[in-house]
């Protein structure tokens, strides 16, 4: 996984990718195609579960079927490439940028709008830090964090299940997609916050994580930007050293994760 993960980094850092280079582009793709085919009152629940299965069946069965170790690390990359940064998220991000380095916080906190609110969840401009924490948690730390745990049909049911609770009209919050996002999410954002105390300050996030550690009830995003803002020694806020600070933490965070895989793989741990 190590070097399919480095490739996928690399080509997210240094190229502009088209709508095409990203996995909602096919994932939206399906989903109209299927929508023109499921219909009836229970539609959208059908839509829901095709969505989420069919991607897992096809992709396992062409692999299960050949039988090759290179086809599926060609699979594996090509698909962590789709499945890191979102073409909206990265645009808003560089203009987001762009907007605080001539001091703009009116503009950058229109280009972060711009992302996708059920991502974030931002609830004012106040918001701006811990938004771009979570940003990169689910575009970027979640998305390494299930393919090493649960491989390639973890990654396919995450990504799917990201795309349907952004996507899809209805009452998300009990659905399935829902469910497995919250669930994910609960252990996801618990180990994403131990690489914010080795990144970060470590006895002040410290506190912070084992004190909500077992609050399950907690929303994931209100822990993370919890440890996180202990871990930056920043506040909440939209302020310049805020968000710089943000940014920070959360790239040594991706990276200090890349760094614990690679000696999980380099100690035969990881494959």
């Amino acid at each position: 996984m190590l070097i399919s993960l480095l490739l996928a980094l690399a080509i997210d850092r240094y190229f502009i990718r088209p709508r095409a280079g990203f996995i909602d582009f096919y994932l939206n793709l399906m989903a109209t195609g299927l929508g023109r085919v499921i219909t009836g009152p229970a539609s959208v629940h059908w839509l829901r579960a095709a969505v989420m299965i069919l991607p897992v069946v096809i992709v396992s069965g062409v692999l299960f079927v050949a039988d090759s170790a290179f086809l599926t690390w060609i699979v594996q990359t090509v698909l962590l490439i789709l499945a890191l940064g979102s073409v909206r998220v990265k645009r808003n991000v560089r203009r987001f940028k762009a907007a605080l380095e001539r001091r703009d916080e009116e503009a950058a906190g229109r280009y972060l709008d711009g992302m996708h609110q059920d991502c974030y969840q931002v609830a004012s401009q106040n918001d701006l830090p811990g938004a771009l924490l979570w940003v990169n948690y689910r575009y970027y730390t979640a998305i390494i964090l299930v393919t090493a745990v649960l491989g390639i049909p973890g990654l396919l049911i995450y990504c799917s299940a990201r795309w349907l609770s952004q996507h899809v009209p209805g009452d998300n919050r009990r659905s399935v997609p829902a469910e497995f996002m919250r669930i994910a999410d609960i252990g996801g954002t618990r180990l994403v916050g131990l690489t914010y105390l080795l990144v970060g300050h470590f006895s002040r996030a410290a506190a912070a994580w084992v004190k909500n550690l077992m609050a399950i009830t907690q929303p994931p995003r209100l822990f993370l930007i919890g440890v996180g803002q202990q871990a930056g020694e920043f506040e909440a806020g939209a302020t310049q050293e805020s968000v710089a600070s943000a940014l920070v933490l959360a790239r040594r965070s991706s990276w200090c994760l890349v760094v614990i895989i690679a000696v999980l793989t380099l100690t035969g741990v990881l494959h």
